[in-house]
């Protein structure tokens, strides 16, 4: 029953951290905060999911380590967009 719920928890945190995330990326004039602010959120979505949805919170540290490899190169490959347009 606590597992359920603390999925439901977090299945809710990732929806409204998706929302807000929408929700600046949308600005016309997003500035470097916004940019930073997204890519916050996506740190903390990318963890909730590979340590609790994907059940990484108890596997060696080079799989968890790959899996969170992912955030470093989604920041550099927007934030080269970002600045490049």
């Amino acid at each position: 029953m606590i597992k359920a719920l603390l999925r439901f928890i977090l299945w809710l945190l990732l929806l409204l951290l998706t929302l807000a995330s929408a929700s600046f990326a949308e600005q016309p004039d997003m500035r470097l905060y916004g940019l930073i602010i997204v890519l916050l959120i996506t740190v903390v979505k990318a963890t909730v999911i590979s340590e609790f949805f994907m059940g990484l919170a108890g596997a060696p540290w080079l799989w968890r380590a790959l899996m969170m490899a992912y955030v470093p190169v989604i920041a550099s490959t927007i934030g080269t967009i970002f600045f490049l347009t």
